[in-house]
Formats: structure tokens, C-alpha cells, sequence
């Protein structure tokens, strides 16, 4: 008769739930770590404010040297187009994604705008490698202008020019280096260096007496 008045209880992984007077159902999600007591109240929040939008551009590698204002078209949720301009800082890098906040989609008037993501390229550039802050332009002087030295005139990213003067005896490979006219760093004012690298053009149409005149200075 024990065992009919009292019947087992099913196992309940330690879960004890008190609806006692006063308690609701938000003092039992509060009791799982849901804040408020509300377990979509996350993403109620994340529903708050239209849609982002994420888009690309390609700048050259010139531009990265100044801040840039940048007009875009971007598509909204519902297909439409809207423009607007962003601001690039100086010193981008390659693969830098910005976020604009209230630039994204305005499909629902309701709520608030959506932000927008922007990630930036830069395109090389066929005279100048990147290094770091550091830029590397190639110089080729003749064979005659790397034994005796020469005065050379070089033009920097910018487009500003610079002479300078290359050494007697200079070899292939020699880096020769402008302080201060590299890349900023991203948002700031530290600056790399341009290094001009020399090549050498080895001529290939001596004359016999030009030869026998090398020959006698060996």
C-alpha cells in the first residue's frame, strides 16, 4: 500500500522549477541565464535596424597617400540604388574592411538604417613594389654610368622628383634610399622610405677596339 500512495518519481537531471506564487515564466528563463527572462530577446534586438550591406573598392596605390572621398552606388535589400560618400583615411591597406555606421540598407523607414562595410583593394602598381611602409623603385644605369657614378633623376609615387647621386663602382642589386617618401601607416604620420634599386645594362654591340680598350684595364 506504500508503494501505491507513493509511486517512483522520473528521474529529473537535477532541474527544479518552482512555480510558487509570484513567479512567472520570465523567473524561469531568468533561472537558464536568458537576460530578462526573454530568450529571443537577442534576437529581437538584432532585428532592430534594417539590414547591413557589405561592398568592394579598388583604389590605386597613389590615392593611399591622402585621405579619399569615395561616391558609391549601392544595391538596398529591395533591389533600388542609393549613393553615398565614405571617407578612406590615408595609409589603407590592402584588405582593410571600414565600417560606416547608418550607411547600410533603409528598406524598412521603421527602423534604423543598417551599417555599411566597405573592404578595400589596392591595385599594384608597375613602378613601385610595396614593402611594409617602404617603397622599391628599379633604376638601370649603363655599365659606364655604374663604374664612374652618375647624377640621376627619380620620381617618387607622388609624382615629385629627387636626384641623386649613384655611387662610382655601384652594383647590381645596390639600394640606394630617400628617407620619407614611402607609405604612411594606416591613420597615422610615421612614413617608410623609397629605396631605388639599381640594375645594369650590360652593353652588347662593343666594338673590337672598345673591347681591347676594356681588356687593357683589367
Amino acid at each position: 500500500r506504500q508503494a501505491y500512495d507513493n509511486p517512483p518519481q522520473p528521474h529529473s537531471n537535477n532541474f527544479h522549477f518552482n512555480f510558487g506564487q509570484g513567479q512567472n515564466i520570465h523567473d524561469i528563463f531568468s533561472q537558464f541565464g536568458f537576460p530578462g527572462g526573454d530568450p529571443f530577446g537577442q534576437f529581437r534586438q538584432a532585428q532592430r535596424k534594417n539590414k547591413d550591406i557589405r561592398a568592394e573598392i579598388v583604389m590605386p596605390l597613389a590615392e593611399t597617400l591622402a585621405d579619399q572621398v569615395k561616391f558609391l552606388s549601392i544595391k538596398t535589400a529591395n533591389s533600388d540604388r542609393q549613393t553615398v560618400d565614405i571617407r578612406v583615411p590615408r595609409g589603407i591597406t590592402p584588405g582593410t574592411t571600414i565600417k560606416y555606421p547608418g550607411l547600410g540598407d533603409t528598406m524598412f523607414t521603421g527602423l534604423p538604417p543598417g551599417d555599411l562595410y566597405i573592404s578595400v583593394q589596392v591595385s599594384p602598381h608597375p613602378q613601385f613594389q610595396v614593402s611594409g611602409l617602404d617603397l622599391i623603385t628599379p633604376l638601370t644605369l649603363s655599365a659606364y654610368q655604374a663604374i664612374l657614378g652618375s647624377e640621376q633623376t627619380v620620381r617618387g609615387l607622388d609624382g615629385k622628383e629627387f636626384t641623386i647621386q649613384t655611387p662610382k663602382g655601384c652594383q647590381p642589386g645596390t639600394k640606394l634610399k630617400i628617407v620619407g617618401e614611402g607609405l604612411f601607416g594606416f591613420n597615422q604620420d610615421v612614413k617608410g622610405s623609397l629605396y631605388v634599386q639599381i640594375n645594369v645594362r650590360i652593353p652588347t654591340d662593343l666594338t673590337l677596339e672598345q673591347e681591347n680598350l676594356i681588356r687593357s684595364l683589367m
